[in-house]
């Protein structure tokens, strides 16, 4: 089956408020919690085309096997600052939340570990979004509902 390519702002709405942002945070650690997984942060060019992509934007995408595909994207949404590499990939903290927040007056702290080097990237910023859909890294002639192939495919 072929789906239309959607577009990064058809499925990464940011999510803003303390209460929405506390409940999504807590929502994407309770599914990535017994993972295995790799998070990556960059601009994600597999999954959009670079103009799609807001420049106050940061993606994180997060796979079990990144020679094939990713899993999850986490978008942080009006980035002021951060502290995280692009392009490096980290592994996960399996059973321990992904994602730690803090509250800041006019934005939030999210925090991310490399349980390889014990250190933690930050991201400064007002929203957040997740999608969970796999985006392939080869060509697939059958797609399934919230699946797609890279861009370059």
């Amino acid at each position: 089956m072929i789906h239309a390519r959607p577009a990064f702002t058809q499925l990464h709405i940011p999510v803003a408020g303390a209460a929405a942002v506390r409940q999504l945070v807590s929502y994407i650690n309770e599914l990535l919690k017994d993972g295995w997984l790799y998070f990556q942060a960059g601009e994600s060019t597999a999954a959009y085309r670079r103009e799609e992509i807001p420049r106050d934007t940061i993606i994180v995408t997060v796979s079990t096997d990144y020679a094939y595909y990713h899993q999850f994207e986490i978008a942080f949404h009006e980035v002021k600052q951060h502290w995280m590499p692009f392009n490096e990939i980290w592994p996960d903290a399996p059973g321990e939340p992904q994602l730690q927040l803090q509250e800041e007056d006019d934005h939030f702290l999210f925090i991310m570990k490399n349980v390889n080097t014990g250190q933690q990237y930050v991201v400064a910023a007002t929203g957040i979004s997740f999608y969970a859909g796999t985006v392939y890294y080869y060509k697939r002639d059958r797609l399934d509902k919230n699946e797609r192939c890279a861009i370059w495919i």
